[in-house]
């Protein structure tokens, strides 16, 4: 036998911070944080919490027109179908600036394939918001891309997220 210890091997504290029970937990608390003192938030906890709404919104409407159900959504780049709780909303125009954050026409459902490790799949996006939308609005939304800079405040962020939390449950209500 050998006279040297052997380590044990290290073991993890916890989920690891991007693993997929904290982004779901996110989520969770977003939607639970709609009773606490908002006037307490700093602007990331409000551009969080308008965000988790926006996509939340985004997904909700994109699966009633592709899918017809809640269940479920189609990617507008590969028309993959995807449970709406995997599906992600993703920008048309690259980069999240506070100017085409939240402009529900370049923001589609967009699997995590597409969105993340294609960087957008631009060429199918573009193909697929032509046809849904026209040539001139598609180069018009270029052309203004990236736009003059929106310096949002608490509020404004907070105004937002209500505004798309009431909007997502007005679409669930209309089927």
């Amino acid at each position: 036998m050998s006279d040297k210890l052997q380590e044990e091997p290290r073991r993890s504290r916890g989920r690891p911070k991007g693993s997929k029970t904290n982004r779901i937990n996110f989520r969770r608390r977003m939607q639970y944080t709609i009773t606490d003192d908002k006037t307490k938030w700093n602007k990331t906890q409000a551009k969080k919490y308008a965000w988790c709404q926006f996509s939340w919104y985004i997904r909700l409407r994109d699966s009633k027109l592709t899918t017809k159900t809640f269940k479920a959504a189609r990617c507008i780049t590969c028309n993959g179908l995807y449970s709406i709780n995997k599906i992600q909303a993703g920008h048309f125009m690259p980069g999240r600036t506070d100017s085409i954050l939240f402009d529900e026409r370049g923001v589609h459902a967009q699997c995590y394939r597409c969105n993340v490790v294609l960087a957008g799949l631009w060429p199918a996006y573009y193909r697929s918001m032509v046809t849904r939308y026209g040539q001139d609005v598609v180069n018009a939304m270029i052309q203004a891309w990236p736009g003059e800079n929106k310096d949002y405040s608490v509020e404004d962020f907070v105004k937002i997220g209500n505004r798309y939390k009431a909007a997502s449950v007005m679409i669930q209500l209309k089927r």
